[in-house]
């Protein structure tokens, strides 16, 4: 079996971050509307543009990015969705038919995200500052789908070890439990205490110092 890996799949700036968390899925656009859940390779994904777009040529990082999100993610493997207010959401992509790919047109709705994977996404957010400085700059990469391996480490040290299906349903009893004072919809308590954390602390985890 091979290990899981780390990606960042983005949600329109950080728009549709909140949609992806609490349904469960991250969805990629490019304006490929074809149902593209059941490609293995790279051609199909091609001609699919090509068909979207006959007088146009290939638009290599549209396509290349879809193929990485259909065919090189896979089920057990990390995605980071950037949120607003430098929020980060952490899930573990699902398995399922077509290893969780399915396809979703939203009728009606401009710059619909048509080929999606399962997420199931944690329940509480991270900061961009709990992570080395390193992480943080490769997470600004301008690409919609990208690959930051070389950290899964740090996320690991930050976020704890991949949540697995019983975790998973354990974390949706717990969120359930707690939403009748509302901190599962707005996250005040660890928002609260994490920003005082990573201010207390510093990026060693160890006692901030005072100059």
């Amino acid at each position: 079996m091979n290990s899981p890996r780390l990606w960042v799949v983005r949600a329109q700036g950080g728009q549709r971050a909140d949609e992806f968390r609490e349904q469960s899925y991250a969805g990629v656009g490019f304006d490929l509307t074809a149902d593209l859940s059941a490609t293995t390779n790279i051609e199909r994904i091609e001609q699919a543009w090509r068909d979207a777009h006959p007088t146009r040529r290939r638009k290599t990082n549209a396509v290349d990015q879809t193929h990485w999100f259909l065919n090189e993610i896979k089920p057990g493997d990390q995605v980071i969705t950037p949120a607003r207010e430098g929020k980060l959401y952490v899930g573990t992509v699902q398995d399922g038919q077509n290893e969780g790919k399915f396809h979703r047109p939203p009728p009606g709705v401009a710059g619909g995200l048509y080929n999606c994977r399962s997420v199931e996404y944690r329940s509480e957010f991270f900061f961009r500052e709990e992570f080395p400085v390193p992480m943080r700059y490769s997470l600004m990469g301008q690409m919609t789908v990208f690959n930051i391996d070389e950290h899964f480490s740090s996320l690991l040290k930050v976020v704890g070890e991949p949540l697995r299906e019983n975790h998973l349903t354990a974390a949706r009893s717990f969120a359930a439990s707690w939403s009748w004072i509302g901190l599962r919809r707005n996250n005040w308590w660890p928002d609260c205490s994490r920003r005082w954390a990573v201010m207390r602390c510093g990026e060693q985890g160890g006692p901030a110092t005072v100059a």
